[in-house]
């Protein structure tokens, strides 16, 4: 009862009391005697410390509920019914993959995905279509992270397909915010993968995903959020515009990115217009060089500019790193034009 309050209100002292009921009940639900009981208590012990690890930002916790899951698998899986295992899998791959974040342990991460994919040797998707869809998708996300984490291309693959399946079920007029949600992990892990093996494909669908995700986020409705899926579509344009050798695809990202500026600029969203001025900057440079036109590498070198001085003052050292280095470029550029 605790725990499902605790779930309820976000209450963490409810899960905390649920912890140390379960924790003391323990020991009159012996595993020899009364396994399936036993299981089942481990079971929501390992529920009650995932909940409570979020709520008292104790990621220790995340181990403890993994490994209570864990003792509850070894009871589950001597059942002839394996549905209450999987679901169980499910339940470890959830712990392991927050210890993996909370940590950056890419061990536990490989935990996580070896639990999802255990569920889902069990679960089907006509039987138990939404426990299904929550442990591809948690199976995704594992991947994506896992595969960032290693530099490792065929799990960002495994995992853009996951993403890309998924969609056939969470289509856009059936479930519009869990369709943009995967929109959205998709546009990331497709970057992802485009940072390490570019190609016009992959660009051509990275930008294909996130003008779905921006007609579904709508410019009035919100307009931070489809700003910034304005200066990805750009970036994704630039980025295709090199690896095709296509001066029309730069032309194509400038009055993308000046138009998202100009509504970031409208909203107050700081942060936002030096990403996307960093952006601009970057694609001026490349269409200045092509076109050989100064007008186009001084307004690169203005957007640089500001952009460094946005990110310089709220210390985002990497982002002003990359910053300098774009207008280093420009500046390079257009003392070759001069």
């Amino acid at each position: 009862m605790l725990l499902v309050l605790g779930d309820r209100t976000q209450d963490g002292e409810a899960f905390r009391q649920s912890a140390t009921a379960l924790e003391a009940a323990l020991p009159f639900y012996d595993l020899a005697t009364v396994p399936e009981d036993h299981a089942q208590l481990q079971n929501e012990l390992g529920t009650a410390y995932y909940y409570l690890a979020g709520s008292a930002n104790d990621p220790s916790l995340y181990q403890k509920a993994a490994a209570a899951h864990e003792k509850a698998l070894a009871v589950y899986a001597t059942l002839p019914d394996r549905s209450l295992w999987a679901s169980v899998e499910g339940d470890l791959g959830n712990a392991r993959m927050m210890q993996a974040n909370a940590s950056s342990d890419p061990d536990a991460m490989a935990k996580s995905v070896q639990a999802y994919e255990a569920a889902l040797t069990v679960m089907t998707r006509d039987r138990d279509a939404d426990e299904w869809l929550r442990n591809q998708a948690n199976l995704a996300s594992a991947l994506s992270t896992l595969g960032y984490w290693r530099g490792d291309v065929p799990l960002l693959k495994r995992s853009a397909g996951i993403y890309r399946s998924i969609q056939s079920v969470r289509t856009r007029d059936r479930a519009p915010e869990p369709w943009a949600s995967t929109q959205a992990s998709l546009a990331n892990v497709l970057g992802m993968i485009g940072a390490k093996e570019p190609s016009p494909a992959l660009f051509a669908e990275a930008v294909a995903v996130n003008r779905a995700l921006a007609d579904q986020v709508g410019r009035d409705r919100d307009p931070d959020r489809w700003a910034s899926l304005q200066n990805e579509i750009g970036y994704q344009l630039t980025l295709a515009g090199r690896a095709e050798n296509n001066v029309a695809k730069f032309e194509e990202a400038v009055p993308i990115l000046r138009e998202a500026i100009a509504v970031q600029k409208k909203i107050g969203s700081v942060p936002g217009v030096a990403f996307t001025e960093d952006s601009l900057c970057d694609v001026l440079t490349d269409l200045g060089a092509a076109r050989k036109q100064k007008a186009m590498v001084e307004e690169a070198i203005g957007a640089c500019e500001h952009a460094l001085v946005i990110f310089s003052e709220r210390k985002m050292d990497d982002l002003a790193a990359g910053s300098a280095k774009n207008l280093a470029e420009a500046k390079a550029l257009l003392a070759e034009l001069q």
